[in-house]
């Protein structure tokens, strides 16, 4: 199914077709038109030039008109003609990778920017974005190749520093992804997303304090990001700040509410906080979004157990068990459960259980 472009993405293409084409001494009707969005109008004079001599330029002219009117699958059905009739339209391969990047047809993308790139002897948007494509598929190689092309390209463009410290990120070389943010922001660029990048790097490195104060950065930097939110709720959440971490996460999802996990993390702040009903009030909105949650059923698990509802919490931790029967946590939690209900068979084979799955004995609370 096609997916819509944003409004902003639209406004953006729009803005530089404007630039391009209807500030130019040679404004043609359709230009205007479309500058007017009167796209029907635009598209039937395209049309008509093209009956009289159909040209790759006249065919990704239609195209862009198609784009702007969001009308995806005309628009590459326009550029298809239009790179049938010339394969060294730039522009052709690149409107039509992101037509199909819109549409997750990533492997239709990277080899539109492919040919792209081919056609560009300084291809380093490109090349960003096929890198995009790449972090997207978990080619992570092929990600920070072309990072390293778009770096050697233009030196001091922190843009393709910026990505290729989320690709070292993915590829959990946290110094090198803390270098290329350090050199962004020493670089004054003060982008939200370095600040959140460079968050969360630290925060897997459990430089918590450091990861907090960049996490404040990005949230004042962009208030209506919610995954900033998130990640600053799960500092202070570790911190054991868990006032803070819940105002943190209902930030978050006042602005992105319809995910499974946020409701389980917010669970277990009222859980901390010891407002039962709240936590599984939300356990049970996440279950609603997804029925086969471990993690939901496992902390409903939890605090059936703090309220001493013995059978409700085994429920929980055997529907969590049936779902994941690898996290030992659950295993170490029913297996005191069963001891309480007095199974001791029963929390004997657990508690084997759980110390195969942890044989660190790691103790969770």
């Amino acid at each position: 199914m096609t997916k819509i472009i944003s409004t902003r993405l639209i406004a953006i293409f729009l803005s530089f077709f404007l630039s391009k084409y209807i500030y130019s001494q040679t404004t043609q009707d359709w230009q205007i038109l479309i500058a007017n969005k009167q796209y029907d109008s635009a598209i039937s004079i395209i049309k008509e030039q093209i009956k009289t001599k159909p040209t790759d330029e006249l065919y990704y002219s239609l195209a862009q008109a198609y784009f702007v009117k969001n009308d995806i699958q005309k628009c590459i059905q326009s550029l298809d003609q239009s790179i049938a009739l010339s394969n060294k339209n730039e522009n052709s391969y690149l409107l039509r990778a992101y037509c199909y990047f819109s549409m997750q047809q990533y492997i239709k993308s990277i080899n539109d920017y492919s040919a792209a790139i081919k056609l560009n002897s300084s291809p380093k948007d490109a090349l960003i974005n096929r890198g995009r494509l790449y972090l997207i598929m978990k080619n992570y190689n092929g990600a920070l190749i072309d990072a390293n092309r778009a770096i050697a390209i233009d030196s001091l463009d922190m843009e393709s520093y910026s990505f290729r410290a989320h690709v070292f990120g993915q590829m959990e070389k946290f110094d090198d992804a803390l270098a290329d943010c350090n050199r962004c922001i020493s670089n004054k660029t003060q982008s939200a997303e370095v600040y959140g990048l460079k968050a969360t790097i630290e925060f897997y490195q459990k430089n918590l304090y450091e990861s907090l104060a960049d996490f404040n950065t990005a949230t004042k930097m962009a208030p209506n990001e919610f995954s900033y939110w998130h990640g600053k709720s799960g500092v202070n959440y570790i911190l054991q700040n868990y006032n803070q971490a819940l105002d943190d996460i209902n930030k978050s999802i006042g602005i992105a509410p319809l995910t499974n996990d946020i409701y389980c993390e917010r669970a277990k702040i009222y859980f901390r906080l010891k407002l039962y009903d709240l936590s599984i009030n939300d356990l049970k909105k996440a279950l609603s979004f997804n029925q086969r949650s471990d993690t939901a059923t496992y902390f409903l698990g939890r605090v059936y157990f703090d309220l001493k509802q013995n059978d409700k919490a085994l429920f929980y931790f055997s529907k969590s068990i049936e779902i994941n029967h690898t996290n030992s946590e659950v295993y170490q939690f029913r297996s005191l459960l069963y001891k309480r209900m007095g199974k001791n068979d029963l929390a004997l084979l657990d508690n084997k259980k759980e110390r195969m799955l942890n044989p660190k004995r790691e103790v969770y609370n």
